[in-house]
Formats: C-alpha cells, structure tokens, sequence
C-alpha cells in the first residue's frame, strides 16, 4: 500500500507492512541492500496458520457443521491461491534487476466476501447458510486489485490457479485434515 498522507493502514499488520517496505528502500538508496519489495494480495489455500481467516474459517465452520458467521460480504479484495504467491516470490529472489522496486502479486481482480463464502458453500454442497452480517466489517480496510502488468513484463509470472480450483483444493486439504474450529472474531 502507498502510504500518501491521506491513507492510513488498516491494522498494525498493515502498518508494519508499510514500515517494513520503507526500510527495504532505505537500505537499498543507502547501502544498495539488493532487496525486493513484493505486495502480496489476499492470499488463501491449504495448511493456513491462522483458522480465522476468512476462508479456512467459512471451510472449518462447515465442516463442523456450523453456519460461518461473517461480514456483510461487500468487501471486496485480490484472491490470490498461496502456490502462485510462492512461486512469484521465488522469482522475484532470482530475476536480476529488480533490486530496489516494489511490485503487486496478486491476480488482479477484485471478488467480495459474499462471493468467496457462497463458492466455498458451493464447492463443500452445504446446506448451512452463513449468517452474513453476524460480524462487523473491520474499518479502513482498502479495496485494491494488483497491478499485474509489472510482474507479467519483468518476472514472466502471472497466477495460474483459477479462483474457483483454488477454493476447490483448499477445501479438500481442510477436509483432510479435519480442522479443529477456531472461534472466528
């Protein structure tokens, strides 16, 4: 995210985010630090740490067979399947010339809440309706789709996992898995 004076972070976590990219171009104007500064959008798919995140949270309340409770669903924001997301940071580490710029990895495209929720609903054929509205939606959250053209032209990379195939692997590996239902907040 550009900080500009008029946008503020949305969280500590985006705040450290921006700070950390701040020190990333100071080291490299200084000392010419060889490092890169990828953004990376709203990443999902298996094996993710935190179960209270939106999509493990929506698989892991059905799969205990209860309605996620969530946001109004109008938020909209970048979905981006995590092996694409390596796969481009891995790049990024060996593509010279790079060194000193910041970038977006994500795919570009904006999707809301409501409509990741009913997919994973879709994709699990779950008879549970989420109760949408039941959590507030978190305030200054920024709605943003990547700029992809960069990542395209100078790291030959782009997604390669649709959306809905993304969603369709993360819920068998939860289903796997088995996850254990973390209160969602």
């Amino acid at each position: 995210m550009a900080l500009d004076g008029s946008t503020i972070p949305c969280s500590p976590y985006a705040a450290a985010k921006w700070s950390a990219s701040a020190y990333g171009r100071m080291f490299h104007g200084l000392f010419r630090t060889p490092v890169v500064m990828p953004r990376i959008f709203m990443t999902y798919g298996p094996d993710q740490k935190d179960e209270q995140k939106l999509v493990p949270y929506v698989i892991c309340s059905l799969l205990q067979r209860e309605p996620p409770k969530v946001s109004n669903g109008t938020r909209l924001a970048d979905w981006i399947f995590v092996e694409d997301v390596v796969e481009g940071l891995l790049l990024a580490a060996v593509t010279p010339g790079l060194e000193g710029t910041a970038f977006d990895l994500g795919s570009g495209s904006l999707v809301s809440v409501r409509e990741i929720v009913d997919q994973i609903v879709e994709v699990m054929q779950s008879e549970l309706r989420p109760k949408f509205g039941a959590v507030p939606d978190r305030p200054l959250e920024q709605q943003r789709a990547a700029e992809t053209r960069f990542a395209k032209e100078r790291l030959l990379w782009e997604p390669r996992t649709p959306l809905r195939q993304g969603l369709e692997a993360t819920v068998a590996w939860y289903r796997e898995k088995k996850c254990a239902l973390v209160a969602h907040s």
